[in-house]
């Protein structure tokens, strides 16, 4: 039991931490230069999705990974970003006004509406594991939507990357 109150209570403060004051990420600020890469994949004629890899000019991995899906022939686009924070990864799906897909096929944000947003722990907490050895009692699972996100990410991950000519 309290394993549990405590887990509880630092998913709240993963969630204060990541939401105080919706301050953007280093990533996502204005000042920070950053390395977009790209790669696509063509679902049919009129639907594709695209996916961006942000870095920042000074570091060496990833710290975004963003995964747009046009809309096709006449629905909205929607987006999935994932932010590699270092003990969690923050995903936060959102749906975009078709005007605005020209700016969001260049890898920059655009007004957005949010869908919906989690975490996934990606480090163990005080006394949580997200990995267990036979003798230890307590396993933590994923979900089977966080089993989904993680698998959808390394996907993205593993695709051949291009650069963007303009990159902030």
């Amino acid at each position: 039991m309290k394993i549990l109150a405590c887990s509880i209570l630092i998913s709240f403060a993963l969630l204060f931490v990541v939401n105080a004051g919706r301050e953007p990420l280093p990533i996502d600020q204005a000042n920070n230069k950053r390395t977009v890469t790209f790669a696509t994949e063509g679902e049919d004629a009129t639907s594709t999705f695209y996916y961006f890899f942000y870095s920042l000019s000074h570091a060496d991995e990833v710290s975004k990974v963003r995964m747009l899906w046009n809309g096709g022939g006449g629905n909205k686009p929607t987006i999935t970003d994932y932010y590699l924070a270092g003990t969690f990864i923050w995903i936060i799906e959102r749906a975009a006004e078709r005007r605005d897909l020209p700016l969001l096929l260049k890898g920059e944000d655009a007004p957005f509406q949010t869908v919906r947003e989690r975490i996934i722990k990606t480090a163990p907490l005080e006394n949580e594991r997200l990995y267990a050895f036979p003798d230890v009692p307590k396993v933590l699972r994923l979900s089977e939507a966080e089993r989904r996100d993680l698998t959808t990410l390394l996907t993205l991950l593993s695709k051949t990357r291009k650069p963007i000519a303009d990159n902030r």
